[in-house]
């Protein structure tokens, strides 16, 4: 359209004529700042729906995408799900909290290594768990295991031989060597007791575990350290 009208200044004769093309030039820029911006109203809108789309995925998704693993959201359900199946046929399910131990965790100021870690513990859990076991990534370097139809002595196995499996688990990260260490907090599922509550018992479990450095895990309720 620009070179038909250019075409047509170069041949106008009259200043009538050139009025009228320059007349046209400016409605022809009014038509097409009109389009554009019609397309860029669109793409807005195109980006928002995405963006929205996107935001609806991540919050239904129950995979935790770093580690590969179920996220939070999902482990909560889980626990809720499974206690109402204690209270309907009475079985024992144990819940297990898992992280770094403290002086592991204070001594790792690089990103990458963390990173590199955290990622290995979920990798080893994953491939030690039961089937039937739910492994998920709680958040704050804090991974959770919900262990079906296994009561607190089972869960006190299992993580006295997830600790011991880690802690032979010596790796290097460039130049450095890497010996891992990991702390557990135990709690049961009860018929009487919350999911909040399960997981507040389990998490002040691991809490005190990874104060104490004598000790691997600790039971909820009745402090029983291994």
């Amino acid at each position: 359209i620009m070179v038909k009208r250019v075409n047509e200044l170069d041949n106008a004769k009259q200043e009538i004529e050139f009025r009228n093309i320059t007349k046209s030039i400016r409605q022809d820029i009014e038509k097409l700042n009109g389009v554009l911006r019609k397309q860029v109203d669109a793409m807005k809108g195109f980006y928002s729906d995405t963006v929205e789309t996107l935001k609806t995925v991540e919050s239904d998704s129950i995979f935790d995408n770093t580690y590969g693993i179920f996220n939070k959201k999902h482990i909560m359900s889980v626990i809720d799900k499974e206690i109402e199946q204690v209270k309907l046929f009475g079985h024992k399910s144990s819940l297990v909290m898992i992280t770094l131990s403290k002086d592991m965790s204070s001594a790792m100021t690089n990103d990458k290594v963390k990173s590199f870690v955290t990622k290995t513990i979920s990798r080893i859990l994953l491939k030690t768990s039961r089937r039937n076991d739910s492994i998920a990534y709680y958040g704050d370097d804090i991974f959770t295991m919900l262990l079906k139809h296994a009561n607190i002595e089972t869960a006190q196995k299992t993580s006295y031989r997830l600790c011991k499996m880690i802690a032979e688990t010596n790796f290097f990260f460039g130049s450095d060597e890497i010996q891992l260490k990991i702390n557990a907090g135990i709690s049961d599922l009860k018929p009487d007791r919350t999911k909040e509550e399960t997981i507040v018992g389990a998490l002040g479990a691991l809490e005190k575990a990874t104060m104490d450095p004598a000790v691997n895990f600790i039971v909820f309720e009745d402090d029983r350290t291994i």
